[in-house]
Formats: C-alpha cells, sequence, structure tokens
C-alpha cells in the first residue's frame, strides 16, 4: 500500500468515526428533547426573574461544564458567574450575594463540597446531576439516560 492509500483510507475512518459521533450526539440531543423535565421551566423562570446573578458551581468535570455554561449565560446577557465548588468554602463563598441564584452540578448529587455551597447559599438552589437527589435543592434536574 501506497502513502495516498494510507492517506485515503485514513481520511475514510476518520470521516467514518466523526459521522458515528454526531449521531450519537444527535440521538443524545433527541432524547433530551423529548425527557426534558417539567422543573427545567421552574428553574430557567427562576434565573430569569433573579435580582441577582446567576452563580453556576460545580467540580470536576462538572465544573468544567459550568464554566461554560456561566460563560455563555453571561454572554448572552444573563449576569453570571463560576464559583469553583473545592474554592468556595475557602473564601470564594463571600461571591455569592442576595437575590443571586445557585445553579450547581454535580454527577453524583452528594459531593461534600457542594453540600457545602448548598448549606450556605440558603437560597433558591437549582441541582443538576445524574444520580441521587440533592437533599437541600428546590429543583431537581435530571436529565435522561443518553445513549452509549
Amino acid at each position: 500500500m501506497n502513502d495516498m492509500d494510507d492517506s485515503a483510507s485514513f481520511r475514510g475512518s476518520v470521516l467514518e468515526a466523526a459521522r458515528r459521533v454526531l449521531t450519537t450526539e444527535a440521538e443524545a440531543l433527541q432524547a433530551l428533547a423529548e425527557e426534558l423535565p417539567e422543573d427545567f421551566a421552574a428553574s430557567v423562570e427562576m434565573m430569569r426573574s433573579a435580582s441577582g446573578r446567576v452563580i453556576v458551581c460545580g467540580i470536576g468535570k462538572s465544573g468544567h461544564v459550568g464554566r461554560k455554561i456561566s460563560a455563555t449565560l453571561a454572554s448572552t446577557g444573563t449576569p453570571s458567574y463560576f464559583v469553583h465548588a473545592a474554592e468556595a468554602s475557602h473564601g470564594d463563598l463571600g461571591m455569592i450575594a442576595k437575590g443571586d441564584v445557585c445553579l450547581l452540578i454535580s454527577n453524583s448529587g452528594e459531593t461534600a463540597e457542594l453540600s457545602d455551597v448548598i448549606g450556605y447559599c440558603a437560597r433558591p438552589v437549582c441541582g443538576s446531576r445524574s444520580r441521587s437527589v440533592p437533599r437541600l435543592a428546590r429543583w431537581d434536574l435530571r436529565p435522561p439516560p443518553l445513549p452509549r
């Protein structure tokens, strides 16, 4: 096999993999659209009507997602910032003010660092997690299982 054949084969496998990924992502978005919980609208309304900012908090991969959500909210006109859950208990809780709404993102819903934030907030909290219910969240936004 020559270099041209290798290159064509490589491009073909890359395109095939990309199509597979995009199809899987499209299926996941369709599943989410079909099973969007009623709590979603209540959470959006709570964020929309907040007199303060939307504080997004998470740790690990959930923190990365939260940082993106906060940036998107801020760039589309909703005052928002991200607070890293591990930093929150070491001084960053003071960034959360009266009138703010907290969106906490966790895979397990039982992250110790987020428990500290929930306890401090004493304000409406939207919890987003994939497994167990955050005990103190007003709304629980459990996404549906996604295709693997």
